[in-house]
């Protein structure tokens, strides 16, 4: 990929993020990220370069590719099946961040929200949508010895996650 080469097409750097996302290895994603970020404003404001580090066309899609994808599909762990009107979210937080956020994502016709935050009680995920009628679904990683609420309702942790509905989900997971 493109570090180590004086100039290089970001959609390598793109790929390689989005590859070691793939296998779980976050921080290493968000290093090729980073790479792609610095070369945004360079050639035109709020644009980012076809290549490293500061040629080639400025609106090129596929560097939106290796920011997007590593970000909504592997640290968000956002996996939408909007035919089905669910949404998976399996989180991979990186080393050093402790709440994240997106908001007014669309997925099918439907807008998402959702939120990590740390806090004196253990981690609160927070789950939004504008529309009902759609479930929900937390992956994330089981915590030894963890309780898991939803909505202050206690639930259990399963390998195919915690299921919720309704437009607004707070999941608490409370560490002892």
């Amino acid at each position: 990929s493109a570090v180590e080469r004086q100039a290089m097409m970001t959609i390598s750097t793109g790929v390689q993020a989005v590859s070691e996302g793939n296998y779980g290895r976050t921080d290493e994603a968000l290093w090729y990220v980073d790479k792609i970020v610095q070369t945004f404003n360079r050639r035109l404001p709020g644009s980012i370069s076809e290549m490293m580090p500061d040629y080639g066309c400025f609106t090129i899609a596929w560097t939106g590719y290796g920011i997007v994808i590593p970000l909504i599909q592997h640290v968000f762990g956002i996996q939408p099946d909007a035919i089905s009107k669910t949404v998976v979210f399996d989180p991979h937080v990186p080393t050093g961040w402790e709440d994240v956020s997106i908001e007014n994502l669309a997925v099918g016709t439907n807008i998402v929200a959702f939120s990590r935050a740390k806090t004196g009680r253990g981690i609160e995920y927070a789950i939004e949508a504008k529309d009902n009628g759609w479930t929900f679904v937390f992956k994330g990683k089981e915590l030894p010895g963890a309780k898991y609420y939803v909505n202050d309702r206690p639930v259990s942790f399963t390998s195919s996650g915690i299921r919720m509905s309704g437009r607004r989900n707070l999941l608490v997971v409370q560490i002892d």
